[in-house]
């Protein structure tokens, strides 16, 4: 009998680990076949040794050295059955027909996921805002809310370890926390913790295993972290979910504990990423913090327009891989401060968190740096007077459209096309303008992306230099609002020499600029009475032209 169990037991691992099978329906066939001998001869035997006999020919049967009567299969089944309950004292006593087995069904599968997408989505919900009663209730039911481990408390829904524990689950909570602490802080698979369920005294069945292990880490989520193939992470969604109960072996946990002086270092960088007071639990704020840098543009990712200090910082956050190494000694050194692994040196921990705060907000605020550069960018290269967004917007508008039907190169006109667009926001616009002259959008700029805006703003700019004087004058039936507002009074000056090309250049005057530009022609009327006389007009004339023109070269 020994031996048929073991071959059956074989015939089990080779159907299960060999891929060579998939592709031999031939050898799958006898595999199959030769397990259903063997499972017969051992059914066979059993029956026949627990088949009613005289007291004579009796088989002996010992239980723990010591003779038992066996006279029936139902006797067989009574002595195991104690047998068991000896073996597996602590066993979770889950009633759900589901989930209690070796191998649940597709079906129990798919509840499965849905039942752990509400428990990591609707922990503070009742019946984690399932409605209605489909399986995934029934699971909830007969296993988290019988358990006790889905209840209120402190006026508190959520997840915790069961009061009372009906279901006897604390056991194996007990036995996963005693795992956790034994490895120091190191990551547990899964797999180990599986092994340790289906051991004596627990035989946890697998299909129960990703509902208890996950309201397990639910009950402690501020204390214990879960790495997918050693990768932190922060959010748990359904491809997580998915792979989760697939193959809970890729998944590890990793038990995290602080007190001492680095529960005060842990207070203060709870107040840089503004959690409330009470919240301040290691998991929270590297949560909080990889969020912060997963929510970077690529632009602010990658750009080394940043000081040494911030860019320690981003790179710290971005190689994560440890929450306790990344709080306690790759920010507080990033920061000017000292490793807080094996020494505490709390007379620094002011001074790290106000640099983390100002380096948070420098590698944050990256982004709208790159956007506030380019705004004054566009605003020197086309001489734009207005200091606020929505003015360059509205003179950029006002000198484009004139140009629409005049612009014969194609780039250019491209970009008076997107400048007069009146739909997008301003915001927005800018960007949009900026990923014209780039072919990429400011977001996923590098740093050298920005040389390239430069050049080819600035061919833009000669355009509008040498196509405005060109249509200066020409009647506007289609803008839409007064000139004089906004671009002020429009202005052409030109100097053309007998054979030579015209130089011209377009400009406007606003009203408060009168006062100031009076004083100057004045002072330089007066230069030029001062040589020739006031009533030498060529000379005078001679002078400003010779001035005008050498000024509409160096525009």
């Amino acid at each position: 009998i020994r031996s048929a169990a073991f071959d059956i037991l074989c015939f089990d691992w080779i159907s299960k680990n060999c891929d060579q099978l998939s592709g031999d329906p031939a050898a799958r066939k006898e595999l199959n076949q030769r397990r259903i001998d063997a499972a017969a001869y051992v059914s066979n035997e059993i029956a026949e040794l627990t088949h009613r006999r005289t007291d004579d020919d009796s088989p002996n049967w010992l239980l723990g050295g010591e003779l038992i009567s066996v006279c029936s299969p139902r006797d067989l089944q009574n002595h195991l059955s104690k047998l068991f309950d000896k073996l597996y004292c602590s066993s979770p006593r889950i009633w759900n027909e589901l989930l209690n087995r070796k191998k649940p069904s597709a079906s129990a599968v798919s509840a499965t996921k849905l039942l752990l997408k509400a428990m990591v989505n609707n922990a503070d919900k009742s019946a984690l805002g399932i409605s209605g009663t489909p399986a995934e209730y029934g699971l909830y039911a007969s296993i988290l809310n019988k358990g006790e481990l889905h209840r209120q408390q402190q006026d508190v829904l959520g997840f915790s370890h069961p009061k009372a524990d009906p279901l006897r689950i604390q056991p194996l909570y007990n036995a996963f926390e005693a795992h956790l602490v034994e490895n120091h802080g190191e990551q547990v698979g899964l797999g180990e913790l599986l092994s340790v369920a289906r051991r004596e005294p627990f035989g946890l069945r697998k299909g129960l295993f990703p509902v208890l292990v996950m309201a397990f880490i639910m009950a402690r989520r501020n204390e214990v972290a879960i790495y997918e193939d050693s990768v932190l992470l922060i959010d748990f969604g359904q491809y997580e979910i998915d792979r989760f109960v697939k193959d809970p072996s890729r998944f590890s946990l990793q038990l995290i504990k602080i007190d001492g002086d680095r529960s005060l270092l842990l207070e203060l960088l709870g107040q840089v990423v503004g959690l409330d007071s009470g919240q301040h639990s290691v998991l929270q704020i590297v949560t909080e913090l990889l969020r912060k840098a997963r929510s970077l543009t690529p632009y602010a990712r990658r750009t080394g327009d940043l000081s040494s200090r911030d860019t320690a910082v981003r790179e710290a956050l971005f190689r994560a891989e440890d929450p306790i190494k990344l709080l306690f000694e790759d920010l507080p050194i990033s920061c000017g401060g000292k490793s807080e692994l094996v020494k505490t040196h709390p007379e620094t921990y002011q001074k790290v968190s106000l640099e983390l705060q100002a380096s948070l907000r420098s590698i944050t605020n990256a982004y709208s740096s790159l956007l506030y550069n380019l705004h004054g960018e566009f605003a020197d290269a086309l001489h734009l007077r207005s200091k606020d967004p929505e003015g360059r917007r509205s003179e950029i508008v006002e000198r484009s459209k004139p140009l629409l039907e005049h612009a014969t190169n194609d780039k250019f006109r491209a970009f008076l096309v997107r400048a007069t667009d009146s739909v997008m926001d301003t915001a927005t616009w800018f960007e949009s303008l900026a990923a014209l002259l780039t072919d990429s959008p400011p977001k996923h700029w590098l740093d050298r992306t920005r040389i390239i805006f430069r050049e080819n703003l600035r061919e833009i700019s000669r355009s509008y230099r040498t196509l405005e004087p060109l249509v200066f004058g020409e009647k506007d039936d289609h803008l839409d609002i007064d000139q004089d507002s906004v671009l002020g009074t429009r202005k052409r000056v030109s100097v053309t020499t007998l054979g030579a090309e015209e130089q011209a250049y377009v400009f406007s005057l606003h009203l408060e600029d009168e006062p100031k530009l009076q004083n100057e022609v004045l002072g330089l009327k007066k230069q030029l009475e001062t040589g020739r006389g006031e009533k030498d007009i060529k000379f005078k004339l001679a002078v400003v032209s010779k001035l005008l023109e050498q000024l509409l070269i160096e525009s």
